[in-house]
């Protein structure tokens, strides 16, 4: 636009004045502009924070944690709990989220899949209410808009510090003589704007790198050198607060006391005899205690320190090109992030891997935007954006040792994936006999529940002819959107071992049970039921995939 200047009898005014109602349509809506979104803090990054902020809006508790692991955004619980708002009473999970007039969401949770930077943020606007057919697809529409670049050349880097020393104690903390566990999250980024060619052809782009690493104190109880083979004669057992010797009951050695009751015979000074070797090979792999326990039981007679790391790369770039009646745009990015857990401990290629959490995914858009005539219209838009998100706890790789562990071959033949460890949980051998005397030694290997992996391939287009006649606007568009999804999400990628889903006679090595294996009542303290690490020495450990447990959904 040319300004020219004008003469002295000229005059300019600039008045301000009562905002009008909207009359050229009833949609009830809301936007988060530029600049509010540069200045208004933003800790988590979250570009759904805007969104928050508007009226009739209301995010979910978890939505304002900043300091979980789930707080960075990363993998499908961490982008789940970004999303995690309802707009005018509805639900979490039932907005429409796009990015630039198309959708950018997950086919599971209908959680948001691009997650672009805030600076490449041009707005971010909530229609709330009587919006139009082509926003048909949720309780609410979350329109996210990027900024292109112009004729100068725009720029800024960034540095963002969390660190504990700037954060004050909780009260709950300072209650109990806590102090201030170490926090700290660095974060750098930058965006730059500006002409490729003047007039006609535009870029933006932005990047975040975010570094995070924390400590975790892992307290267990683990089995001693003895209780390993097989020896608890110097097993203590909580009764009443009372340590009083472990007993052991010999499941294969069983007496008809009453019409239905049973008992086990005592194993002589706790000590099994021929202890199985598939559970001998199995509590190889348990470390030895290295502090002294809490009680006479050995609580928590192991620790160890690791440190979990989570890093983030996030890249939004945008091309604009204007050239006669057209308007081209397009844009694309990733999101390329990993949490990693180590274990607690881990031997011999056995439970040594970190547990991963982890997102890479990419997207892209295509559009135009036809000038036709003065009073008509035409936009396409075409937008792809693909989701490879894993959530892994077991390891999922590299395990061989399924005859040592004693897995049956046609129960191997069964497993979802294999070279994924087994899960071996000790503990859940005491079903339906109580706890077993406090001796719950940790878990040797965990995938339960823990290997869930999302692929999915989303391709979106929509289309668009607006004609305005006098006062009247008239539009008619169309819209298609594919989304190709592949999920595994089984109870465990492998065999599992002592599960409380099946083991209705509890540890196995309780005194008294009845004729169905039940516990009798005459079980009625700590002693009398056994050691829970015991029942796979004493080879009643049962593997199985448990039916329909492994599925996968394609």
């Amino acid at each position: 636009v040319e300004l020219q200047v004008g003469g002295v009898e000229q005059a300019i005014e600039v008045t301000a004045d009562v905002a009008q109602i909207q009359t050229d349509s009833s949609t009830v809506q809301g936007a988060m502009q530029s600049e509010m979104i540069s200045n208004i803090p933003n800790i988590s990054q979250n570009p759904l924070f805007y969104a928050m902020l508007q009226a009739g809006v209301v995010p979910r508790n978890a939505a304002s944690d900043s300091t979980s692991l789930n707080s960075f955004g990363i993998g499908v619980n961490g982008r789940r709990q970004w999303s995690a708002l309802g707009v005018n009473g509805g639900r979490a999970f039932t907005n429409d989220i796009q990015l630039d007039g198309l959708p950018v969401m997950g086919g599971g949770y209908n959680e948001a899949s691009v997650v672009p930077n805030t600076e490449g943020l041009m707005e971010v606007r909530v229609i709330t209410n009587n919006f139009s057919a082509q926003y048909g697809h949720g309780q609410s529409v979350i329109a996210m808009s990027t900024k292109s670049g112009t004729n100068d050349f725009h720029g800024q880097a960034t540095y963002r510090l969390r660190h504990d020393a700037l954060n004050a104690n909780t009260a709950s903390n300072n209650a109990n003589g806590i102090i201030k566990p170490d926090f700290r999250v660095d974060e750098i980024g930058g965006a730059l704007g500006g002409p490729i060619v003047r007039d006609k052809l535009f870029f933006f782009s932005s990047y975040h790198y975010m570094h995070h690493d924390r400590e975790s104190t892992s307290l267990l109880t683990v089995p001693t050198p003895l209780e390993r083979v097989g020896n608890f004669s110097q097993t203590k057992i909580n009764v009443g607060g009372a340590a009083l010797p472990a007993m052991i009951f010999d499941p294969w050695n069983v007496t008809q006391i009453g019409p239905d009751q049973y008992e086990r015979a005592p194993i002589p000074d706790a000590i099994i005899p021929n202890p199985d070797p598939h559970a001998l090979y199995m509590d190889s792999f348990y470390p030895d205690p290295n502090r002294t326990p809490d009680d006479a039981w050995n609580t928590n007679n192991y620790t160890s320190t690791n440190t979990q790391t989570v890093r983030r790369h996030s890249l939004n770039n945008r091309v604009d090109y204007r050239v006669g009646n057209h308007s081209i745009y397009g844009s694309g990015g990733i999101s390329y992030a990993k949490i990693l857990t180590p274990r607690p401990f881990g031997t011999k290629g056995f439970n040594d891997m970190a547990a991963e959490t982890s997102d890479k995914n990419p997207y892209g858009q295509i559009g135009d935007t036809i000038v036709i005539s003065p009073t008509v219209v035409a936009d396409v838009r075409y937008g792809f954006n693909r989701i490879n998100t894993k959530t892994i706890n077991g390891n999922p790789s590299g395990f061989t040792q399924y005859d040592e562990f004693g897995i049956p071959k046609n129960v191997q033949s069964l497993m979802l994936k294999y070279g994924a460890a087994p899960v071996v949980r000790p503990n859940d051998l005491n079903s339906n006999s109580g706890n077993g005397g406090g001796n719950n030694w940790a878990v040797l290997s965990d995938g339960r529940f823990g290997y869930k992996t999302e692929y999915q391939s989303n391709h979106n287009i929509t289309g668009s002819v607006t004609k305005i006649r006098g006062t009247w606007t008239h539009k008619a568009g169309v819209e298609y959107r594919n989304l190709l999804s592949n999920y595994s999400d089984p109870e465990q990628a492998a065999a599992q071992i002592a599960s409380s889903w099946h083991q209705v006679g509890g540890n196995f090595n309780f005194q008294y049970l009845t004729a169905a294996g039940g516990v009798h009542e005459a079980v009625r303290n700590n002693q009398q039921r056994g050691v829970n690490g015991a029942g796979l020495l004493l080879g009643t450990g049962l593997w199985w995939v448990r039916p329909g447990a492994n599925v996968t959904p394609a």
